[in-house]
């Protein structure tokens, strides 16, 4: 995430959210700067995933496409994914790093169902459906369970769990995800890092 993420983070959370104290904001930022503190390695490709927007919502919004797909929902938005089948990754394994919004990161090791890399559509997959995993996993481990919606007072957003992966701020449903960003290690080994908004 970037540093201008952070700060549209806590300005919207102060604004929008109506949070009973500053506490509750200062977690939340404090969470969002943890996960952008580590070393990824070299930026080598930052990659897109744009879907072709239905007549009416493209009237509304003034532009045929949105960067912008629902991780929860992406089995209903993939189908209007723009170039699907279009290798990105030339690489056939990659590791997936996903730290938003959790505590404890995730690094998944993933293989090219391509022997000539990656298509937008299998690293779209892949991200989301690790991602709902993610979150199975968490409640499933997590002594302190997720609020459920209708009983949140002040913040709105999704309690601390203290699972797996202690996730933070926001639930699934909330997840947006815009880009990847693509980054070269020691070694050679390639670290897929999605860019995730909420």
């Amino acid at each position: 995430m970037k540093l201008y993420f952070i700060t549209a983070l806590a300005a919207l959370a102060l604004l929008s959210c109506k949070p009973k104290t500053t506490t509750e904001v200062s977690e939340l930022v404090t969470n969002e700067q943890a996960t952008d503190e580590a070393s990824y390695g070299t930026l080598t490709a930052t990659i897109s995933f744009e879907i072709k927007l239905p007549k009416e919502e493209a009237a509304r919004f003034g532009q045929p496409t949105m960067q912008y797909l629902s991780i929860a929902a992406y089995t209903d938005e993939i189908k209007d994914l723009i170039d699907p089948d279009q290798i990105v990754l030339k690489e056939t394994s990659a590791t997936l790093l996903i730290d938003y919004p959790l505590n404890n990161p995730a690094r998944i090791e993933l293989k090219s169902a391509k022997p000539e890399g990656f298509t937008r559509a299998e690293i779209l997959r892949a991200i989301c459906d690790n991602y709902k995993q993610i979150y199975i996993e968490e409640e499933a481990s997590a002594k302190t369970k997720t609020v459920p919606m209708e009983e949140r007072k002040g913040l709105s957003n999704r309690n601390t769990t203290d699972g797996k992966y202690g996730i933070w701020g926001h639930d699934i449903d909330d997840l947006v995800l815009s880009d990847i960003e693509v980054y070269e290690q020691d070694g050679g080994k390639m670290l897929i890092v999605p860019l995730v908004e909420s």
